[in-house]
C-alpha cells in the first residue's frame, strides 16, 4: 500500500532540496509557486536563539516557495523537526492553482521582530531560491536581510555542510 501524498509549501530553508530530504528523504515533486497576500520574516524565534522564516499575511505583498510532495510519514516527521505545537503551527493555504498546501506559521508568542537569522540559515534559504530561480526582485529581497553569526560554530559547520555540494537540476 503506497502512503497518501501532501502538498507542502516550503518557503524557508526547506526550499533547498538537500536540507528537506537530509530530514525526511527525497519528496516526490516539486513545483514553484507565487502567493500573493504574504509576506516572508525571519522574525519566529528559534531555540537556537536566532530568527527562522514565517510568513505573515500581508495584501499588496507576495511570496516565492516550493510546493513539494511528501508522504503523510515524511510530513508527520517534518511537524516533530519544524516543534508544530512548540512555535509553529501546521496550517494549510489554499491556492487556485495547486490547490490547498500544508505549510507552518508561527506562533504569536514565537514572533520577535527584533531576531536576525543565523548566517548558515539565511544562506540556505538563499541557496533553495536560487537553485528554484525565483525571480530577481525577489533574491534582491532575501539579501536585504542582515543575518548574525552563529555563536556555535560547530553548529555553523554541520549545517551550512548541507549547501557545500550543489543539487542536481529539479
Amino acid at each position: 500500500m503506497t502512503d497518501k501524498l501532501v502538498a507542502y509549501l516550503a518557503y524557508g530553508s526547506n526550499l533547498y532540496p538537500r536540507r528537506l530530504a537530509a530530514r525526511v528523504g527525497e519528496p516526490v515533486a516539486a513545483r514553484t509557486v507565487r502567493i500573493g497576500g504574504w509576506a516572508l520574516r525571519f522574525h519566529k524565534r528559534s531555540l537556537d536563539g536566532s530568527g527562522k522564516c514565517d510568513i505573515v499575511p500581508a495584501p499588496d505583498d507576495h511570496i516565492y516557495g516550493v510546493v513539494y510532495s511528501l508522504t503523510l510519514a515524511a510530513k508527520r516527521r517534518l511537524d516533530q523537526i519544524e516543534g508544530v505545537g512548540f512555535g509553529y503551527s501546521s496550517t494549510e493555504i489554499h491556492h487556485p492553482e495547486h490547490g490547498l498546501m500544508a505549510t507552518y506559521r508561527a506562533h504569536s508568542r514565537a514572533v520577535d521582530g527584533a531576531l536576525r537569522p543565523y548566517a548558515w540559515y539565511h544562506q540556505l534559504v538563499v541557496a533553495g531560491a536560487r537553485h528554484h530561480g525565483f525571480p530577481g526582485d525577489y533574491m534582491d529581497s532575501l539579501h536585504t536581510v542582515t543575518p548574525v553569526e552563529d555563536p556555535d560554530p560547530q553548529r555553523h559547520a554541520r549545517e551550512i555542510r548541507v549547501i557545500q555540494t550543489p543539487c542536481s537540476p529539479d
